[in-house]
């Protein structure tokens, strides 16, 4: 379903978006991921940037807003609901402290896992 590519093929304007999902409950085994796509005038997505860590809110809060920075990033999604309702002032205050801003999105929260891979799936 994913295609590999080396960097030579990766066209040269992009439309870049994000995404991230915040591990937000202590003592628990999981990870922060950050991931950063490019949209290409044909809608083909290509996996520009990614950054994945058991971290704390605050590491991964700026793990996210680096990328932004680094790839001018318009717009960035995470998911709504607890999660977003937990990060969500930290971002804001992250993004007016740092001058770093994005157009963040929550998208719904989903329990299903099969669920949202076969929405992106079907991208």
């Amino acid at each position: 379903m994913f295609n590999l590519y080396s960097p030579k093929e990766l066209p040269q304007h992009l439309a870049y978006v994000g995404a991230s999902d915040f591990a937000v409950t202590e003592g628990r085994n999981d990870f922060t991921e950050h991931g950063l796509f490019g949209v290409d005038s044909s809608g083909n997505l290509w996996a520009r940037d990614w950054w994945s860590k058991q971290s704390n809110t605050g590491e991964g809060i700026d793990a996210m807003l680096n990328m932004v920075q680094r790839w001018k990033t318009p717009m960035w999604f995470n998911e709504g609901g607890v999660i977003d309702k937990a990060t969500r002032p930290a971002i804001n205050q992250q993004m007016r402290e740092r001058r770093i801003y994005t157009d963040l999105r929550s998208l719904p929260s989903m329990l299903d896992k099969v669920a949202k891979c076969s929405a992106f799936q079907a991208r």
